[in-house]
């Protein structure tokens, strides 16, 4: 199977790279970027990963760009492939690393190139460090050296996605406790990594995650699409649909080893309603979510089949986490289940690989071709044909100079509106420029910084750092909300229109 799997990892690997200088999107990539800036002020952040590499240019002097990030992001994900593979070597008790379940773990994390920008992100952070969390806790006996490995994970895991780095902790007592490996040393060896990176973010930069989060739970009370409710709702929602698609199918899977006539009698109304939450739920370009559709449609019937009889108890174990990791990593988010989720797809690969490892070979090897060609698919259509917020990426061709000697090539319509823009905009200092809404990305390429935070998502995110009005003498305003209080009918105003087809106003005095 690896010779299979190594020309399609490859030829993913290929369209990664050649598309690793090429587009850029204003909105999600800006915000990434700016987080990677380390001049990009970051005040009550709910994402403080930004103080690596703030404290890596206070010691190299090395700043990243956007094809830096790019590539960690890449590097990543090599990493946490080999991570995965540990996780499988331990889960069922192999002498060695598979090359065929590493090759697997890569080319499912590649699907994550599917939704959202190639930069490095929370999103894919998170991920990652969930592989590494999954080899620790998988191995039969645990040391202390395990437990500050497993607290330098859930450290970092506390700057990237503090949701997640609460879920994975609890995980990680329950688990000592099942394993009836809990003993009061386990804590200090998960607490001592985190306030090590705190006392030296507040040495080098005057500044912790800690302060910042406790500045950010007053900010985050302004932001609506940070509401709890909505944060369970977002959550909810693709729950609810995924139950729907794993009900009739997991009974078919159930009745499969009966009656053949019964299972059909399940699995064909499964599929009409497969197809038609596929339908009601195909709201944007994205068509990510029919692959975990079509997962769990899988995962039903295979556990309504076997379900955890044949496993061993730590595969059990591995398997239950598997399936439930794209759940605890979400929690927070606030963009729905359903488009997020590709970027957990991995976790529910391995789970199924775990699920099917007594069915015959033939059946495990279908499956992982279909696997391999469906991430294929994916990189082509996230990296080039559908990249997010851009046109398609070969109109990417124009070279864009930003920052000290950085370059990227974007569209011709991008290029004529950073043009504009920067005419006007290099006639004011950073603090006398702001843009909003989603719109970061405009003020990255123009080589200005935000005040306060990294972006603006919402007026009620603007009026939360700027509660007595914003000052700023020109504004890049997206009409995704509305303005924040001022006298607008003293600026001078100016309409842009977006490469992908919305518009922008330039107020300035």
């Amino acid at each position: 199977m690896s010779r299979f799997l190594f020309p399609v990892v490859f030829i993913a690997l290929a369209i990664i790279i050649a598309g690793i200088n090429r587009g850029f999107d204003f909105s999600d990539e800006g915000l990434y970027s700016f987080l990677a800036d380390p001049h990009q002020a970051n005040e009550g952040g709910i994402f403080n990963y930004d103080l690596f590499f703030k404290l890596f240019y206070q010691l190299s002097g090395f700043e990243f760009g956007i094809i830096g990030i790019r590539f960690l992001r890449l590097f990543s994900y090599f990493a946490g492939a080999w991570a995965l593979a540990v996780f499988w070597k331990n889960t069922c008790s192999e002498k060695v690393i598979s090359l065929e379940v590493y090759l697997l773990a890569l080319l499912g994390l590649f699907a994550g190139y599917a939704f959202l920008p190639p930069g490095i992100s929370y999103n894919s952070i998170s991920v990652v460090l969930a592989c590494f969390w999954l080899a620790i806790i998988s191995k039969k006996e645990n040391h202390w050296i395990d437990s500050l490995i497993l607290g330098f994970i859930l450290g970092l895991l506390f700057y990237v996605k503090i949701t997640s780095c609460l879920i994975l902790g609890s995980l990680t007592l329950g688990i000592s406790v099942y394993k009836g490996e809990f003993n009061w040393k386990l804590i200090p060896g998960l607490i001592i990594p985190f306030l090590a990176m705190e006392f030296i973010f507040l040495l080098f930069l005057k500044e912790t995650g800690v302060i910042r989060i406790l500045d950010g739970l007053e900010l985050i009370g302004f932001r609506k699409d940070y509401g709890y409710g909505l944060l369970f709702k977002y959550l909810i929602v693709g729950v609810f649909w995924l139950i729907l698609v794993f009900i009739p199918f997991w009974v078919a899977g159930y009745f499969s080893q009966k009656s053949r006539s019964k299972a059909r009698l399940f699995l064909f109304p499964g599929l009409i309603i497969l197809v038609l939450i596929f339908t009601s739920t195909y709201i944007t370009d994205e068509w990510n979510h029919g692959v975990l559709l079509v997962t769990v449609a899988v995962l039903g019937y295979v556990l309504g089949k076997k379900g955890f009889s044949n496993l061993s108890p730590s595969q059990r174990l591995s398997g239950i986490l598997l399936i439930g990791m794209p759940f605890f990593l979400f929690f927070g988010s606030n963009v729905y289940w359903l488009r997020l989720g590709i970027h957990y797809w991995v976790f529910w690969i391995f789970g199924l690989m775990i699920l099917v490892s007594g069915f015959p070979p033939i059946v495990q090897n279908r499956l992982k071709a279909g696997i391999a060609i469906v991430s294929l698919a994916l990189v082509i259509n996230g990296i080039w044909m559908s990249p997010f917020g851009q046109e398609p990426l070969w109109n990417a061709s124009q070279a864009w100079d930003y920052g000290a000697g950085k370059n990227i090539l974007l569209s011709q319509k991008q290029v004529d509106l950073l043009k504009d823009l920067k005419v006007k905009t290099d006639k004011y200092s950073n603090d006398q420029v702001i843009a909003v809404y989603r719109i970061p990305g405009i003020l990255y390429l123009l080589d200005k910084n935000s005040p306060k935070s990294p972006g603006y998502w919402s007026r009620g995110h603007l009026n939360s750092y700027f509660p007595d009005g914003v000052s700023a003498d020109l504004f890049i305003y997206s009409p995704s909300d509305s303005l924040p209080a001022g006298e607008w009918d003293t600026f001078k105003k100016q309409q842009y229109a977006m490469p992908n087809g919305e518009e922008i106003q330039v107020l300035w005095k």
